[in-house]
């Protein structure tokens, strides 16, 4: 009896631990704010946000950020400046954010948690 409650117990962790692995696979996060011209204050429509992660692709455990770093996705602000991104979230939480191809928001990483803090882009014309 004492070996088939263990056999059980065993199977059920199993289980438990796949679950979470799957869980971490299939999470989304988003990313969503608005561009603003950085000398007029005003809202701007058409620029390019991109969201990258650390790491050599999706689910990549990699926390080197140097030269390797990969697109989550991209979005175009509308005509209130507002720009929404939702794609799978990367294993590494450590997320960068560019706007118009080469220009770093921040340049050293933050959690999904802390996205919010860039939500406000302001852009340089």
């Amino acid at each position: 009896m004492r070996s088939k409650t263990l056999l059980l117990l065993s199977l059920f962790s199993v289980l438990l631990l796949s679950t979470e692995c799957k869980k971490k696979l299939f999470e989304k996060i988003t990313f969503e704010g608005t561009t603003y011209s950085r000398s007029t204050g005003l809202p701007l429509s058409g620029v390019k946000v991109t969201l990258k992660a650390c790491g050599a692709g999706g689910g990549d455990a990699s926390v080197s950020c140097t030269n390797n770093q990969f697109v989550i996705g991209e979005a175009t602000s509308d005509g209130s400046g507002h720009f929404s991104i939702t794609e799978k979230a990367a294993k590494s939480d450590n997320y960068f954010v560019w706007y118009n191809g080469n220009n770093g928001v921040n340049m050293h990483g933050v959690s999904g948690g802390e996205l919010y803090t860039l939500s406000d882009i302001y852009v340089s014309q």
